[in-house]
């Protein structure tokens, strides 16, 4: 999404939220505009994805009542969101909410950081973002609700292992039970028969377990191979920049060396007239002999 489409579908989503007091570059841009030389101007902006748009709309909401608590006051952002490239190059955390737009680090004109903070802390749904305290500004972020989600499915993926584990040992005692029963039934070669059957049936169980395990296994370490490679290129990318935006500085020091050492038009023609007056003098003194 380029940056004329972010500012016309942001802007959209946030008129549907009847949200007036921000503007869409305060969302995409006002973090990269830190002092980053030639790298992090206005043209090389990245913008988000529009499938954050949710994080940036809830986070909207809160600062929205920010502005109107206690008394109405601009809240001026110092950063929203971050594309990995700029995240990177400040030192950001790698896990950053500012890469999801779910976090802003604000001030409000006539309250201390501090102050800030106790306000957000007395929000009705404070539970559902988290709030960072700093000397210059206050960093807010909705990652309390994702992390509650995500121990939310935690919870439900454990219970659900329980349940299923349950139901296994269940099984398992009801098919021991049941080949009990059907032994003492049978005769000699008959149990001898159904023994030889259940010991297949076992092996087949236990060898698929064990090829699960390992596709969960290649699974886990194809994931990790993945992020190494997306964080090695994210790498080279910013190194790539900052060795391109160095040869640019060596071309224009270049050029500025070039201009200093090519001698003047006003030096040139002393030079030139002097070897001239040279010349025939030189011509004389050989004339004169």
């Amino acid at each position: 999404m380029t940056r004329d489409e972010w500012v016309e579908v942001c802007g959209k989503a946030l008129a549907a939220e009847g949200i007036e007091n921000f503007h869409p570059l305060e969302i995409a841009d006002i973090g990269r505009k830190a002092p980053d030389t030639v790298l992090y101007n206005v043209h090389h902006l990245v913008s988000p994805p529009f499938n954050l748009m949710p994080n940036a709309l809830k986070l909207c909401h809160v600062l929205c009542d920010l502005r109107e608590a206690v008394r109405t006051t601009p809240v001026l952002v110092n950063s929203w969101y971050r594309d990995t490239i700029y995240n990177h190059r400040i030192g950001g955390a790698v896990r950053s909410m500012h890469l999801t737009c779910g976090a802003a680090d604000v001030t409000k004109p006539g309250f201390s950081p501090s102050e800030v903070a106790d306000i957000l802390e007395n929000h009705p749904d404070s539970d559902q973002f988290g709030i960072g305290r700093y000397a210059t500004f206050t960093h807010i972020d909705v990652r309390a609700a994702a992390d509650r989600a995500a121990t939310l499915q935690r919870l439900q993926a454990e219970r659900e292992v329980a349940r299923l584990t349950q139901s296994r040992e269940e099984a398992r005692e009801r098919s021991e039970a049941l080949s009990a029963s059907l032994r003492a039934s049978l005769n000699d070669v008959q149990v001898v028969g159904l023994d030889s059957l259940v010991a297949t049936y076992e092996i087949q169980i236990t060898t698929l377990e064990e090829v699960i395990e390992v596709e969960r296994s290649v699974t886990a370490a194809e994931r990790l191979r993945a992020t190494q490679a997306t964080e090695l290129v994210l790498g080279l990318r910013a190194v790539i920049t900052e060795h391109e935006a160095s040869a640019t500085i060596m071309v224009s020091e270049i050029e500025a060396l070039r201009s200093s050492m090519s001698p003047s038009f006003g030096l040139r023609i002393k030079a030139d007239w002097w070897l001239a007056a040279a010349g025939f003098a030189v011509g004389m003194v050989v004339a004169g002999r």
